[in-house]
């Protein structure tokens, strides 16, 4: 007893002298700026804006807020304008997107009547492993950290002097000409969001989380889908609460999010999730005679291509209606750069994140594809503009999902990725030909274009489309108006540059909140890569 005593009174001594020190540990902590992968990634806004300080003394900077705050006013005037003479409703759909409900916000991307069945099927409670696999999306980025740490105010505030500070807004206006939402301000919206950062969205990460993990078990509309959340990103605009910069922010961060997320632990689940929804949205088409397989269901209801998700708002970065494949990755791909470019002739460097080939693996015709193929795939469709962020994204910003759920792929005999045409009403895979080849070479299981399909949820393939890259144009690369940065790492996750050599993101700093781990030993271009997501509460 007398030996227990004392061992406790030890404890008890030793446990006196840590807790101070970890306690005046947690307040240096706390009082340093807290960075996160998120806030990593979108490093390069420290180069236009400094939290406290406002904008940087440089004419780059100047420029690129004045664009960013030009289009915030155009695309939101032009929403009220077309509200008000009733040509076009855009803020109601801004409205119902602001509620981030997935249920509200994807459905319409598969059509009107698989977008019905998806939408009853969720609502009705029958797709809980599809539900909680889009939670489980949701909670792998968060965009508190990097809004505290960036700290810029919203277009529609007295912005020199947001949160009591004296800011530098150089020759930006102090407050923009923004037209509020009647139904937005009746919700006190307006008033809810003023105090807090604007960049980056959000709102619009959630729906990119959402788009993106919802196009990973449905690719078969993933370029509807993506389309469909880029949209609701340039709803906060419409409503006045964000800029583009914002929305390009919340559009890196979702989908870094959900593709580092989707390793192992996450596969089961993912997998489960697409085997439910396929067989339920094929149950349904079979019981209103719309044929007995998603493909057919597909092609009969024009979901992809007569009939599908459209919308006819435009602006000065949308210039025609969505209505078709192609010009759904039209406006998908002027909304990755919002019009930002410094000069038309640049290009940037061709950069693939090695996690990203995680969003194709389910493609129907991308099945019998290696890694190496997926990533030509993503490295061909990539938009290589120069715009703001790209130089610390590591290649997010430049990943034209919808573009690559679209593909028309063609390989070379030997498997090689030659050329991939975009804005397809199905992706699809064709080798080319030669004297002396059967046309089996390189690469097994790769689907030829003629759309069989013996499982549930396969989908036929168009050789249809409006654009197309070759290897030769991936390949280039040009040197940019950017000033080069390091590659930082991210939980070590890996980044496959314009050599083919792996690279990492900057390691995390600290950071607040619930830690969500997901252990996960993920498999991409040899590397072994161990991934912890870190939740925390989410900024809008």
């Amino acid at each position: 007893m007398k030996k227990v005593l004392t061992y406790l009174t030890a404890t008890a001594a030793l446990l006196a002298l840590l807790v101070p020190a970890t306690a005046a540990k947690a307040a240096q902590t706390t009082d340093a700026p807290t960075t996160d992968a998120i806030t990593n990634l979108l490093s390069e806004y420290s180069d236009y804006w400094k939290a406290g300080e406002g904008v940087q003394q440089s004419d780059e900077a100047e420029k690129v807020l004045q664009h960013n705050d030009a289009l915030t006013e155009e695309i939101n005037n032009k929403a009220a304008t077309e509200t008000a003479d009733k040509t076009n409703d855009q803020q109601a759909r801004a409205v119902l997107d602001a509620q981030m409900s997935s249920e509200a916000t994807l459905h319409d991307a598969l059509g009107p009547i698989l977008g019905a069945y998806y939408e009853n099927g969720i609502n009705g409670g029958k797709l809980p492993l599809t539900k909680a696999f889009l939670s489980a999306m949701n909670a792998t980025a968060s965009t508190g950290t990097a809004k505290n740490y960036y700290s810029y105010p919203r277009p529609y505030i007295d912005r020199p002097n947001y949160l009591g500070e004296s800011l530098n807004m150089g020759e930006l206006k102090s407050t923009l000409n923004i037209q509020q939402v009647q139904a937005y301000v009746d919700q006190g919206q307006y008033v809810g969001l003023a105090a807090s950062g604007s960049f980056p969205s959000g709102h619009t990460t959630f729906a990119f989380t959402q788009g993106a993990g919802l196009a990973t078990i449905l690719p078969e509309f993933g370029t509807q889908i993506m389309t469909r959340v880029s949209e609701a990103g340039n709803n906060r605009i419409v409503l006045g609460v964000h800029y583009p910069l914002d929305i390009m922010g919340g559009h890196i961060a979702g989908q870094y999010g959900v593709a580092t997320a989707l390793s192992d632990p996450t596969v089961a689940s993912q997998a489960a999730a697409r085997t439910e929804l396929v067989n339920y949205l094929t149950d349904e088409c079979a019981a209103n005679n719309y044929g007995s397989t998603l493909s057919a269901c597909i092609g009969k209801t024009g979901a992809t291509s007569t009939n599908e998700y459209s919308n006819s708002f435009t602006d000065d970065v949308v210039s025609a209606p969505v209505n078709s494949p192609s010009s759904a990755v039209a406006a998908y791909t002027a909304r990755m750069s919002y019009g930002f470019q410094s000069d038309a002739s640049q290009k940037a460097s061709v950069q693939v994140p090695s996690a990203a080939i995680n969003l194709l693996r389910n493609v129907p015709a991308y099945k019998g594809l290696n890694d190496t193929q997926l990533k030509q795939i993503l490295a061909m469709t990539e938009n290589t503009r120069v715009y703001p962020l790209e130089s610390s994204a590591q290649g997010w910003g430049q990943i034209n999902l919808a573009a690559a759920y679209s593909a028309k792929v063609t390989l070379s005999a030997d498997g090689t990725v030659q050329s991939v045409a975009a804005g397809q009403s199905a992706a699809s895979v064709v080798r080319q030909q030669t004297n002396d080849s059967d046309g089996n070479q390189g690469g097994s299981g790769t689907n030829d274009g003629s759309g069989t399909s013996n499982a549930k949820g396969g989908t036929s393939n168009s050789t249809s489309g409006t654009s197309s890259k070759t290897a030769s144009n991936a390949k280039k690369s040009a040197t940019t108006a950017k000033k080069p940065q390091p590659i930082a790492s991210v939980s070590g996750q890996g980044v496959v540059d314009a050599s083919g050599k792996n690279a990492s993101l900057a390691k995390t700093g600290s950071n607040v909140g619930l830690v969500v781990s997901i252990a996960a030993m993920l498999a991409v271009a040899g590397s072994a890569v161990s991934l912890t997501v870190m939740r925390m509460k989410r900024g809008h």
